[in-house]
């Protein structure tokens, strides 16, 4: 509206603007101080990568030294501890029953045994403890 008069503008009349700029960083420094923590952040990863690598490496080598150590306790046991234990159950309850040997005797003797049969298990248990760690990694 120009004072009383109403005035219309066609599409020739009207305003058009453009506006074009050019945006310069005034501080480079703030960028580089971002690209030199990218480079650190991506050296810090790679070194907490290593150090993972490394440990997950000794942890399961020193499983697999565990779990050779463990099979040949619980070899032993298998092949020798256990008929030891047998034969001297097997033993001490003939004799306590010929009356060679005290009921002390017999119960210490019978003790022996299922100590050995005992240490057969907790071997066993260790090693399915091994076993089952190994089958994590």
């Amino acid at each position: 509206r120009i004072g009383n008069e109403d005035v219309f503008y066609d599409a020739t009349k009207r305003f058009n603007a453009l506006q074009a700029g050019i945006a310069l960083p005034l501080f480079g420094g703030a960028q580089q101080a971002k690209l030199s923590a990218i480079k650190i952040n991506e050296t810090i990863v790679k070194n907490n990568y290593t150090i993972a690598l490394n440990q997950y490496s000794t942890r399961y080598n020193s499983l697999t030294i565990d779990y050779t150590a463990r099979l040949k306790v619980v070899a032993y046991y298998k092949q020798t501890g256990l008929p030891n234990a047998s034969l001297i159950i097997e033993k001490a309850s003939l004799q306590y029953q010929g009356g060679d040997i005290s009921y002390q005797q017999y119960a210490l003797l019978i003790n022996q045994a299922l100590t050995i049969k005992n240490e057969y298990l907790d071997q066993a248990y260790e090693l399915n403890k091994v076993i089952v760690e190994l089958n994590n990694y």
